[in-house]
């Protein structure tokens, strides 16, 4: 395929040093905090992840191993709102985080 040459050709470094196409090709290793079962085996069916139920479970996770993303619901057990984000930033990581959350709002 004629793509295929462009999407393997390297690109300039980035600024951890890794070529573009070192970084995409990468596995990812997600940790996953959702307290609601039915969105956590969704989400476990499309990705390969480490998944807990709390905030706390999570960042006592990132404190033992490194992950490529945090995918969080804002409204936890133990935590809710921008409090959890506020909570993830705190830790000091530069990791990415999704947020997914809903409302029960009518």
């Amino acid at each position: 395929m004629d793509n295929l040459e462009s999407i393997t050709t390297p690109e300039p470094p980035l600024d951890d040093g890794k070529p573009q196409a070192e970084v995409v090709d990468e596995a990812l290793h997600l940790l996953l905090i959702e307290d609601n079962p039915g969105d956590a085996v969704l989400i476990r069916a499309l990705l390969d992840e480490t998944d807990v139920e709390t905030l706390g479970q999570g960042v006592a996770k990132l404190e033992e191993a490194r992950f490529s993303a945090v995918i969080t619901d804002l409204n936890l057990p133990d935590s809710s709102g921008i409090g959890t984000l506020q909570r993830l930033v705190a830790t000091g990581s530069d990791i990415p985080v999704i947020v997914l959350t809903h409302s029960d709002d009518d």
